[in-house]
């Protein structure tokens, strides 16, 4: 995507991140800086509407998160999670796009096989990328927003202790249609409710939108990562207070409101999860094994995708208490040094390897063990989580 350029801010963000009054500054400057404090919600929504007026060339859109994702240089990312990891190559992604055309081919028949009125633009692959990547069900190009400032606090806060909360503003183009695409800036925006089938209550509640850099698929490499990084299109970020009356003036959704389970589109989206993570494909009579080199492909894209989310937390929390992690293996060096791993060193650091061995020698490694990898990770991410939030804590305490 072409980066936003320059962004005017208001002057108290002007001070925050320590540009001359009345600059215009570079995303990337903005990225950098820690998050704007604000106190009230009311405070949030007038630095919004300022900012706003001052950057007419845009329409905003809104990204909530419970930590700040940074890179090595120390400035927030937001990248979509197809291409989100530290060490990302080219087999690793080619595996990731094996495992999204696989789903979204399950997605598809699944569909099509249901009564859901307005499925007949689950034909679009642009549609069925926006349902998995909406509904968590694997890595895609596109990355979730929100027009809802609301909705995004409520994301933030979600957590019940979340360690950083934050919310983003991005410049998008202005929209033309329920898929929009930007030949100029090279962006694709896509508005889930012109899209989904009207009963689906996930995207209607989160007034839910998919954005991403257009037509990048496996053409790929660490030189043009940095393009699909929406931290390019940041206007602003703002650091949300941990308190409940900042949850009580936002009117906050809870859990059970950002994800219903009453859902009629959740039955599918979990049968399309399971159906790739056993390594199957759905037949109109039967599921049936697939042949060795695309189950290993896929199974290698959804370990890579679970990887991921840990080694994210991983730097994360050594980042904060250590400058030099520029690998998931210092990391752990770090986070164990500050007695913060507990026993899982050891299997922290064997993941790694297998991690490194899959991506650079896949057809050495059994599809067997990717799955027992895979699972494992798994099972460490409400751990990471936790580990993560004890970093913060331990470098910027703040009272709950």
């Amino acid at each position: 995507m072409r980066p936003i350029g320059t962004v005017s801010l208001t002057p108290e963000i002007e001070a925050h991140v320590g540009v001359a009054k009345g600059s215009t500054v570079r995303p990337g400057r903005i990225g950098r800086a820690i998050p704007y404090p604000v106190s009230t919600f009311r405070e949030l929504i007038e630095h919004v509407a300022r900012l706003a007026v001052l950057n007419k060339d845009c329409v905003f859109y809104y990204r909530g998160q419970a930590i700040d994702y940074k890179n090595q240089a120390g400035s927030s990312t937001l990248y979509p999670t197809i291409y989100r990891g530290a060490q990302v190559s080219q087999t690793g992604i080619r595996s990731r796009f094996a495992l999204l055309r696989r789903a979204a081919d399950i997605l598809l028949q699944l569909i099509q096989k249901s009564h859901l009125e307005g499925k007949d633009d689950i034909r679009k692959r642009l549609v069925q990328w926006s349902l998995l990547q909406h509904y968590e069900i694997c890595g895609t190009p596109l990355l979730d927003f929100s027009s809802s400032l609301r909705v995004a606090c409520s994301f933030a806060l979600e957590p019940l202790a979340p360690p950083e909360p934050t919310i983003y503003v991005c410049g998008l183009p202005y929209p033309s249609g329920r898929i929009s695409v930007n030949s100029e800036h090279d962006i694709v925006n896509v508005r889930l409710l012109g899209i989904c089938p009207p009963s689906a209550l996930r995207p209607l509640l989160q007034e839910g939108h998919e954005a991403g850099t257009y037509d990048v698929e496996e053409d790929y490499d660490r030189k043009n990562k940095v393009s699909l990084d929406f931290a390019n299109r940041l206007i602003a970020k703002f650091g949300l207070p941990r308190v409940p009356e900042f949850r009580d003036e936002v009117s906050a959704f809870d859990h059970d409101s950002l994800y219903p389970q009453d859902d009629p589109l959740l039955p599918i989206a979990n049968e399309v999860r399971q159906s790739i993570s056993m390594g199957r494909r759905m037949d109109d009579e039967s599921d049936t094994p697939l042949i060795r080199d695309r189950s290993a492909a896929a199974e290698l894209g959804y370990f890579l995708e679970v990887w991921t989310k840990l080694e994210q937390l991983l730097l994360g929390a050594a980042r904060m208490i250590g400058k030099d992690a520029r690998s998931v293996m210092r990391a752990v060096g770090i986070l164990a040094q500050s007695e913060l791993l507990g026993d899982r060193q050891a299997q922290l650091l064997g993941l790694a390897e297998l991690r490194n061995k899959a991506v650079h020698l896949p057809e050495s490694v059994p599809i067997q063990e990717l799955r027992d990898a895979r699972r494992a990770v798994e099972e460490l991410l409400e751990w990471a989580r936790e580990v993560y939030a004890l970093a913060a804590e331990r470098t910027n305490p703040r009272r709950l």
